[in-house]
This record gives C-alpha cells, sequence and structure tokens, in this order.
C-alpha cells in the first residue's frame, strides 16, 4: 500500500468509527425511568450501610498526624508515646 492510499483509509474509518461508537452509547443509555426504579431511597439506605466503612475501619482517622518529624517527636516526647516514621522515595501512589 502506498502513502496516499493509508491516508484515504484512515481518513475514512475515523468518522466511521466515530459514528458506530455514537450510536453504541446512544442505544445503551437508560432511561430516566429506569433510574428512577433502580435508585429508590429503599436501596439508598440499603447500599449505604453496606459501602459505608465502619467505626473500627475508620480509626486511622482518630490519629494525630504530624506534617514534620519535629512537631511530632515532640507530640510524642509529651505524651510518652512510640512515633511512626515513614520514609519514602518516590512517588506517593507508586506511580514512579
Amino acid at each position: 500500500m502506498n502513502r496516499r492510499t493509508l491516508t484515504r483509509f484512515r481518513d475514512s474509518i475515523a468518522p466511521l468509527s466515530l459514528m458506530l461508537f455514537l450510536i453504541g452509547c446512544a442505544t445503551t443509555t437508560p432511561q430516566n425511568s429506569e433510574i428512577e426504579e433502580v435508585l429508590q431511597s429503599r436501596m439508598l439506605d440499603e447500599w449505604s450501610t453496606i459501602i459505608e466503612p465502619s467505626a473500627s475501619a475508620r480509626a486511622w482517622q482518630l490519629i494525630p498526624w504530624y506534617p514534620d518529624l519535629l512537631s511530632g517527636a515532640q507530640a510524642a516526647a509529651k505524651t510518652q508515646k512510640p512515633l511512626l516514621l515513614w520514609l519514602m522515595n518516590g512517588h506517593p501512589l507508586g506511580c514512579t
């Protein structure tokens, strides 16, 4: 295939792909009545009890976090509690 044939093929396939994608999205979009049927208040209450973390799962939020070592070390010395020092090299989410 020469370069001109490939360019024509690329130029014709892009609009066709977009058209097929939009048709697929339009046919799979649920109607408002279907959404309202699924999202009844009873079901929302059930799902919220399942999804919401328990008090024991949220216990880490009660730990006083300090932004620097000095303030954390002073608070640990004052309360006679251990100090957790978290050191890391790289991106905090591991996206290196």
